[in-house]
């Protein structure tokens, strides 16, 4: 028997090995930047949309109040994890609810939504820091 064919072969098996770790790794990679694009998502948006609602906002007496909603959500921790969708989802209701009230010209519960919402995303970021 040839010593350096079964040498040959184990290489090629070793070359075989790496190149399916080298797949494994980049796809494992994929997967990981797809979580992380998916995870600030919902802020993405939510920041997106307020950015143009902001520029609409034109009800002077609560223009100080939303000015405050505008910051908060514009600087808040942008990852999210599965502890807190729930309060993104009654973000999300809330704020919609909000944007309603204001084209309703429903100024009292604007004002409402307005702190509520900002409530609800100061509470998202404790939850946040106290899970990191």
């Amino acid at each position: 028997r040839d010593s350096s064919t079964s040498r040959g072969l184990g290489d090629v098996y070793k070359r075989q090995i790496s190149i399916i770790k080298v797949e494994f790794y980049k796809d494992a990679l994929k997967e990981n930047e797809a979580e992380a694009k998916a995870k600030q998502e919902f802020m993405k948006t939510l920041r997106d949309d307020i950015k143009v609602f902001n520029n609409e906002f034109k009800y002077e007496p609560l223009r100080e109040k939303f000015a405050k909603l505008y910051e908060l959500i514009i600087y808040t921790d942008p990852i999210s994890t599965s502890i807190v969708e729930d309060i993104e989802d009654e973000i999300n209701d809330n704020y919609s609810s909000l944007k309603s009230a204001y084209y309703d010209n429903d100024y009292e519960k604007v004002s409402y939504q307005i702190d509520k919402v900002i409530s609800l995303v100061k509470e998202r970021s404790i939850k946040i820091r106290s899970a990191k």
